[in-house]
């Protein structure tokens, strides 16, 4: 059956392959690639086919890019590999996917319009949660983030000296009116979990006592 591929990392250093194939094609696919997948959950996607979720480690991977050759060349659809927001089509799975907006730097990426559009397109693509965090400038990173700003956004330049003269990190009189504007963009336009069916890790195994 023909299926599309689509693999997201996370934070846990996996796999995330999607397929509209059975997942026990899926599973036989995943075998004779020399890789043994964990499957987690399969849902409808449309009317005449399903979907399956497989969840691999990156520890068991090899050659991640011959894999979704493989992958593609066995399912007859070729591999697409999401990125940016279209990576939270796994949210349908049941993946809890959030999106960090970080740094937000002022002046330059806090105004409003801008920040709406990117929680609007995360409320689009399923987010689960949106948070954001202000720059900080560490020394080293602070001397070269100061130079490039001169030279793209010099009008800015004098500001951030300012801003960051002898600190590394903005009170919170400064970044608290650009998070303020995010959390309420989250409320007004209705962040949260969505998620009809929500996948967990495996409950851990119970220690039996010894009996001696």
């Amino acid at each position: 059956m023909p299926g599309t591929v689509v693999g997201v990392a996370s934070e846990r250093d996996i796999l995330v392959l999607q397929a509209t194939a059975s997942p026990e094609r899926l599973v036989d696919v995943l075998d004779g690639c020399g890789v043994s997948g964990k499957q987690l959950h399969v849902t409808s996607l449309g009317t005449t086919a399903d979907a399956a979720t497989i969840v691999v480690s990156r520890e068991n991977l090899h050659n991640e890019d011959k894999l979704r050759r493989d992958l593609g060349a066995a399912l007859g659809d070729g591999v697409r590999v999401a990125d940016g927001l279209g990576a939270l089509s796994v949210v349908g799975a049941g993946i809890n996917a959030g999106v960090g907006m970080a740094p937000l730097l002022p002046g330059v990426s806090d105004k409003p319009e801008m920040l709406e559009t990117v929680v609007r397109a995360a409320r689009d693509a399923g987010a689960t949660q949106v948070w954001a965090n202000v720059l900080y400038l560490s020394p080293g990173t602070r001397e070269h983030f100061l130079s490039v700003l001169e030279r793209h956004w010099p009008q800015e330049s004098a500001r951030y000296q300012k801003l960051y003269a002898n600190r590394a990190y903005l009170p919170k009189s400064e970044t608290e009116p650009i998070t303020r504007q995010v959390v309420e963009l989250r409320s007004r336009l209705g962040i949260r979990d969505r998620r009809s069916v929500k996948l967990a890790p495996p409950p851990e195994p119970d220690q039996l006592d010894l009996a001696i």
